[in-house]
């Protein structure tokens, strides 16, 4: 079979042999359906489909890239699904329009529309490395049913997710997982006008884990729910205008991060803590230099019996340099923090907002990454040039050795490059509880073309933390390292 096939809808009716192009010919590597380019392509080929409408289900059961006219095209930057520019497809199918039953498969660069019994995509649990980048997904029963396995990272990018909310099971959410969801990117996407969850995360106790939800932008939308979310990393997102509180933890959630959101202008808390979903109390959940602001019922609450231990809400910006008030008492006027069993620790609080004005511009930076026990690190580096390959050096050091005076030696030490929206992973063998500062120089691409996130490892393999450099950390390394 061959590795790359082509599909166009204006092919539909001509016969076996025809030649429709330069090395194409129907039956052979052309095709008038999706699906049938699909069976017609060998494993990890690639199919090809041409702008037009095709009303159809497509199932994928071998590792493939489907690639739409618009693949490589940030969905957000699309005003329009017009199918003369666009690969649309109208699906029917409970099981959704595309349904993933493989691991390492691409869908890139379509419109995903108008399933009124199911979602648009399906990838079940036994499967992984699946990729939904640049479509544009709307007005389904719910948008993506991703319940990835984590075997390899499955990453949802640059997608438009808009009024996911025809009638049926799970309708009104834009991504939606209740089968388990291990080591799941979800960012820089644009969710909008959904009535049920932006980004819902339930299922049983440690079925949801090793999760980032970066860098999107949530507006006039529905809540990130989780229950039952372990490890999971919720930073740099804007959630806006929601007729609901902005991020919503409802029982037996541990280990969650909420670090430099913009939570503003909400109908109801910037950050809900309950148990209303699982009896199990939440744990372990850390608030960190957010901008929390102008939400209609306060910026934190804390359901009575919904948390074990203490919740770290230190250096947020409260709306107001005084702080927040804290049932009512306190010691600023800033954003409520509704917390009747005290376990909140809210100081000390940003007397200035940090995002002025609101843009994915993060001025902090990560510093050493503590591992808390690890053994190893993974070190992610994702291309998100579309055009150039990016060259990489990378070193890591410890953070015990001074940045100034002595040299610094580094104990990893690469050069690599990464193709054109690719994703090249390293691990790193490390010592218990040691700090480490990870380096990255990037060339041949623009540095904001290069995201770099690192996961702390524990023994069995299981990510205890996360971090990502940012771009004012990727700094030529010879600055501060000597070339020899």
């Amino acid at each position: 079979m061959p590795m790359v096939v082509y599909v166009n809808a204006a092919w539909a009716g001509l016969p076996p042999g025809t030649t429709v192009g330069p090395g194409q010919t129907i039956g052979t590597n052309a095709f008038a359906t999706i699906q049938d380019g699909v069976n017609g392509t060998a494993p990890k080929g690639t199919v090809q489909v041409s702008a037009g409408v095709y009303n159809e289900n497509v199932t994928i059961s071998q590792p493939l890239q489907l690639h739409g006219a618009q693949y490589g095209v940030d969905a957000r930057t699309r005003s329009s699904a017009a199918p003369t520019t666009e690969s649309v497809i109208n699906g029917s199918s409970i099981n959704g329009t595309i349904s993933i039953g493989a691991d390492d498969v691409v869908v890139d660069g379509f419109t995903l529309q108008n399933n009124a019994s199911g979602p648009a995509v399906t990838a079940n649990h036994t499967y992984s490395g699946t990729w939904i980048f640049n479509n544009i997904v709307r007005n389904n029963v719910f948008g993506l049913y991703l319940n990835p396995s984590g075997s390899a990272y499955s990453q949802v990018k640059q997608n438009y997710f808009v009024n996911n909310n025809l009638p049926g099971a799970a309708s009104g959410n834009a991504i939606y997982s209740d089968g388990g969801a291990v080591n799941y990117f979800i960012y820089r996407n644009t969710i909008t006008g959904h009535i049920s969850g932006s980004v819902a995360l339930y299922g049983a106790s440690g079925t949801q884990q090793n999760i980032v939800i970066a860098m999107n932008d949530i507006i006039h939308d529905a809540p990130i729910a989780m229950i039952h979310a372990s490890n999971v990393k919720v930073m740099e997102n804007t959630i806006q205008n929601l007729p609901y509180e902005g991020i919503s933890l409802q029982g037996g959630d541990n280990n969650v991060d909420i670090e430099a959101n913009v939570l503003q202008n909400n109908a109801r808390q910037g950050v809900s803590v309950n148990n209303a979903f699982a009896p199990e109390s939440n744990s372990n959940i850390r608030m960190k230099y957010n901008a929390i602001q102008g939400n209609a019922s306060g910026g934190l609450l804390v359901t009575a019996g919904s948390y074990t231990g203490t919740l770290d809400a230190t250096n947020d910006w409260w709306g107001d340099p005084s702080g927040p008030s804290v049932n009512g008492d306190g010691p600023g006027t800033g954003q409520a923090i509704t917390d009747p069993d005290k376990v909140v620790l809210f100081q000390p609080f940003l007397t200035s907002n940090p995002f002025a004005p609101v843009s994915h511009v993060v001025t902090l930076t990560s510093g050493p990454m503590v591992t808390d026990g690890a053994n190893s690190l993974r070190i992610a580096i994702d291309n998100d040039s579309q055009t150039n390959a990016a060259v990489i050096e990378l070193e890591v050091f410890y953070a015990s050795v001074s940045l100034t005076g002595a040299q610094k030696v580094p104990f990893v030490h690469e050069l690599f490059s990464i193709a054109p929206g690719n994703v090249v992973t390293h691990h790193v063998t490390v010592n218990f509880t040691e700090e480490y500062v990870v380096q990255v120089a990037v060339s041949g691409v623009s540095p904001s073309d290069v995201v770099v996130s690192i996961f702390a490892m524990d023994t069995i393999g299981k990510q205890i933390g996360a971090q990502r450099v940012l771009q004012a950390e990727q700094t030529p390394i010879s600055a501060i390292t000597p070339a020899s």
